[in-house]
């Protein structure tokens, strides 16, 4: 990694120091597991992003093959989590074969979130296609834009001052979350779709979903919910919040809530749901 020479970079320690945190808080029902793998730019951070519930391992110098390598031995051991967030690329480009492989290696059940480092153009211009290509298997954590005169980096502009962590650990989290913390205590939804506004079905993908209005059923027409239902949501939606129903009971896959929070549509499917 670069040369960490002014105050909280020194801090984030040398190449080949390694940092650890585990998974912190209250799971609330339904939350789902999330890793994050990073290098000396997510150091600071890795305490932050334990304590949101996001299990974090980070290392100085760390190269990308290196992350596709922790990556495939937690699933060879059965410990791989639902959400896989990959914050490299600083210490040298991502190809697109090599980001190709990971998405691979993550599979098809899971969810691959890229963060893009602030000084490599070639490394966010591999992750920001691979998130167009694959809108419903890779989340975008777009740190390069998101950090954009925001004066949270180091002399070097690559690693965060200790501000600058907490607004990187914020973001992380905040964009992690409808992956895997569906927030089943503030939205009670029916157990049935039966008592909802059934608005058609969608293709997306290769899956059918069905599209349910569950409140607000005056204030939004079947075509607009339709049409919800049919867009990659990990691409965001502007005006609505999403998350992944999936890991709680009922028949719910998708929940999309307005911004005015009178209006909630969900999506259904007729097949079984991954797990």
């Amino acid at each position: 990694m670069l040369a960490a020479s002014l105050g909280s970079v020194a801090e984030a320690g040398a190449c080949g120091d390694r940092h650890h945190a585990a998974a912190q808080g209250d799971r609330t029902p339904g939350q789902r597991g999330a890793l994050v793998i990073g290098d000396s730019t997510t150091i600071l951070a890795t305490p932050l992003l334990g304590r949101r519930g996001l299990e974090t391992d980070a290392k100085g110098c760390r190269q990308f093959a290196e992350g596709v390598a922790i990556v495939a031995a937690r699933k060879r051991a059965g410990t791989l989590p639902h959400l896989v967030v990959v914050a490299l690329g600083a210490n040298g480009s991502v190809s697109a074969p090599a980001a190709r492989r990971l998405l691979r290696i993550v599979g098809r059940n899971r969810v691959l979130a890229l963060v893009t480092p602030s000084n490599s153009a070639t490394s966010r211009a591999t992750m920001r296609a691979i998130a167009r290509r694959h809108p419903d298997r890779v989340l975008l954590i777009d740190w390069q834009r998101h950090s954009a005169g925001r004066g949270v980096f180091a002399g070097d502009g690559l690693h965060v001052t200790g501000s600058g962590a907490a607004v990187y650990a914020d973001f992380i989290a905040r964009r992690a979350a409808p992956v895997v913390k569906p927030p089943s205590r503030a939205l009670r939804l029916p157990s049935h779709s039966t008592t909802t506004k059934s608005c058609g079905t969608v293709r997306r993908f290769g899956r059918r979903l069905a599209a349910h209005v569950i409140s607000g059923r005056d204030r939004i027409a079947c075509a607009r919910a339709r049409q919800l239902a049919g867009r990659p949501p990990l691409r965001g939606i502007p005006g609505w919040s999403w998350w992944d129903w999936t890991p709680l009971p009922g028949p719910w896959v998708e929940v999309y809530r307005r911004a005015d929070r009178k209006v909630v549509v969900a999506t259904t499917t007729t097949v079984a749901r991954p797990r």
